[in-house]
């Protein structure tokens, strides 16, 4: 039998839809830990463009069958406490999550695809130094993405609903978890 944990809220969705934002906002509003999934990939790989990021992730899931996300959590995790998990990028990874034993929340964030290049353009984020919206987002799998959203528990339009709101209606389907 599994260890008694709190809920996981597992998020996923494309770039610049609003995934780390929202995280940034459970863990400043509710203390909830976040594990970052770029922060793990980094540990193991010693270029950071957005390239290297990817290449390596897609390593870690070909190496794991997509449980390394799934270890890390258990790894950095100070249970008991809300976990949000930032971010999944594969069906495996979901269910890797799932099968820790915590009551788990996926949850697909998006925006649109003009919100999003919108986003891009401001932010500073070095693995992005030099890539167009275009050419930072050419490595997502749609079809992954795709199938990811509709497994999804609920689906946040970071676009139209306030990171508050997002935070409450999460918080409102953890608790129904019981």
């Amino acid at each position: 039998m599994a260890d008694p944990r709190p809920a996981l809220v597992v998020l996923s969705g494309s770039l610049c839809s609003g995934k780390s934002t929202f995280a940034n906002a459970m863990e400043s509003g509710v203390g909830a830990t976040v594990v970052r999934a770029r922060a793990v990939i980094e540990r193991h790989q010693e270029g950071r463009s957005r390239r290297d990021l990817q290449a390596a992730g897609l390593a870690l899931d070909r190496a794991t069958d997509g449980k390394w996300l799934a270890t890390a959590v258990l790894e950095e995790a100070p249970w008991p406490s809300l976990v949000v998990v930032d971010s999944a990028r594969t069906r495996q990874q979901v269910i890797a999550l799932r099968e820790l034993g915590a009551p788990t929340f996926h949850v697909s964030v998006r925006a649109s695809l003009r919100q999003r290049h919108e986003r891009f353009v401001v932010r500073a984020d070095a693995a992005d130094r030099g890539l167009t919206f275009a050419e930072a987002t050419d490595w997502e799998d749609h079809t992954e993405r795709l199938l990811l959203a509709r497994t999804a528990d609920l689906a946040i339009d970071t676009a139209s609903v306030g990171v508050r709101a997002a935070v409450a209606s999460v918080l409102d389907h953890v608790a129904s978890l019981g």
